[in-house]
């Protein structure tokens, strides 16, 4: 288990799919915003339970955010609504500011 830090992931889909599937999920071998959202939410889902995961917190936009960084992929959550931001390879964090590592 990990950090016990775990947030309800929101069902709501993820924010701006169709820009983030066009920016990442094509690239990352997804075939459709289907699959990608459905992939972001499973990766989210485990890998906040995942010991060797890393997660940060930070703010964007004046938003409080999660990422969590597992084999490569990262993906952001909205702290406070749980809603998934975005999901791609690498974990960079452009335009982050107060990060933090939590895990």
């Amino acid at each position: 288990k990990g950090s016990g830090k775990a947030i309800p992931i929101s069902e709501k889909k993820m924010y701006q799919l169709g820009d983030h599937f066009n920016k990442h999920g094509k690239a990352m071998g997804y075939e459709s915003k289907k699959a990608y959202d459905a992939a972001a939410r499973e990766f989210a889902n485990i890998n906040q339970e995942n010991s060797n995961a890393q997660i940060f917190e930070g703010i964007w936009n004046g938003t409080v955010q999660r990422a969590i960084s597992y084999e490569g992929k990262t993906v952001i959550l909205d702290k406070a609504t749980g809603q998934i931001i975005d999901f791609y390879e690498g974990c960079e964090f452009r335009g982050w500011i107060n990060i933090t590592q939590i895990q």
